[in-house]
């Protein structure tokens, strides 16, 4: 009975912490030991949400820019998130895979009900590199947002780069590179990209593509 008090009392306190150090903070969301925010006041998190152990969420902009996490998430262990003078927005019933790594310069927009599973890069900020003359480093960065639709799946180890639209419903395979937008309902795979089938939406199935789908796919 006691100890349950106790953990009760601690749970409460840390509550109380962290309430007064984020922008917002949901009932029954749980933030684990080991976890590092900076910037906290540009951090709202929904209700029923969990933050895991070792990750790291970095508010560094401005409001009214900052993280905006729905409710109901979901953010395994050691993932980083850093808005770094731009913003990343996650809907409502997210699950964000451990070691996912977001980068928000140029803006990183997530939909509902959404899956990145683990090792997943979505970078909205790139390096310039044009000009022979210069060392990549001298050239500038270049931004432009990201965006993935309601219900879309990113597969382990893809890479998101900056200026992709992910449809809803698509489904990116494991590995990889997201260099150009993807269709709604489409499933793509590889490096470099290629549309692999089209799901049905009608019927509730998924269906190839077709030879034509492909050949395009392969061309753009």
């Amino acid at each position: 009975m006691l100890q349950r008090i106790s953990k009760q009392i601690k749970d409460t306190m840390r509550s109380y912490y962290w309430a007064s150090r984020l922008g917002a903070l949901g009932e029954r969301t749980w933030i684990s030991l080991g976890a590092h925010i900076q910037d906290g006041k540009n951090l709202y998190l929904g209700r029923d949400g969990y933050l895991g152990h070792g990750t790291r969420l970095f508010g560094n902009t401005l409001p009214p820019k900052g993280i905006r996490i729905g409710d109901r998430f979901v953010i395994r262990e050691d993932a980083y998130l850093s808005a770094t003078d731009g913003e990343i927005s996650i809907g409502n019933d997210c699950f964000i895979g451990p070691q996912v790594v977001m980068y928000g310069n140029g803006g990183v927009f997530i939909g509902n009900k959404v899956l990145i599973a683990a090792h997943v890069c979505i970078a909205s900020i790139n390096h310039r590199h044009g000009d022979v003359t210069k060392p990549i480093a001298d050239q500038g960065l270049e931004l432009a947002p990201v965006e993935i639709g309601d219900g879309a799946w990113i597969g382990a180890n893809a890479t998101i780069v900056p200026g992709v639209q992910i449809g809803e419903g698509a489904v990116i395979g494991a590995g990889a590179v997201v260099h150009r937008s993807v269709p709604a309902y489409c499933v793509a795979v590889g490096s470099p990209l290629r549309i692999l089938k089209h799901r049905d939406v009608e019927g509730k199935s998924e269906m190839s593509a077709s030879v034509e789908d492909v050949r395009k796919s392969l061309l753009m």
